[in-house]
């Protein structure tokens, strides 16, 4: 009982000079809006954060054509398998939308592209495998995971037909 006390007001104490000193800040990166939007509250001062993200090379991306002939139209998520990115929702949506096609249009792939972070992620893009077959849409979607960047441009470009199912 007495560690449980300790590590609770050790947190306590811990948030209290957190929020204390950030209040402080004349400036605030941030790597994302999420992150942008918890500081504001914690701190208080949403003129001092400004977001940034990481620089990355995109001429590989600039150099895909913009309009080019496709047997399959694909729709592509990218995004880590966590559980804010909604991917199940999205797998309903595209669900719904399968299923007001006409017979005689080409059916979509959605291809969700993703990284893990810990074991809780590997489960979460198992349950949405399974969940594609509950929604009978198995054969429409595939996963990639922990894809390499020249082959996330491939597959942005329509190059890679390979899944990791």
């Amino acid at each position: 009982m007495q560690q449980v006390y300790t590590t609770s007001l050790f947190n306590k104490s811990f948030q209290t000079h957190f929020v204390m000193m950030g209040s402080c800040a004349h400036l605030v990166m941030v790597n994302s809006s999420w992150t942008q939007s918890h500081i504001e509250k914690l701190w208080g001062i949403p003129k001092c954060i400004k977001r940034g993200y990481p620089p990355c090379d995109t001429s590989g991306l600039q150099a895909l054509p913009l309009e080019r002939s496709v047997e399959t139209p694909k729709i592509i998520s990218v995004a880590q398998f966590r559980p804010e990115k909604a991917h199940s929702l999205q797998l309903e949506a595209f669900s719904v939308a399968i299923k007001k096609l006409d017979k005689h249009s080409r059916r979509p792939k959605l291809q969700f592209v993703g990284s893990f972070r810990n074991k809780s992620d590997e489960e979460r893009l198992q349950n949405l495998k399974d969940k594609a077959v509950q929604l009978n849409i198995q054969d429409d979607v595939e996963f990639h995971k922990n894809v390499m960047y020249r082959d996330l441009v491939s597959l942005l470009g329509g190059l890679l037909l390979e899944s990791t199912q």
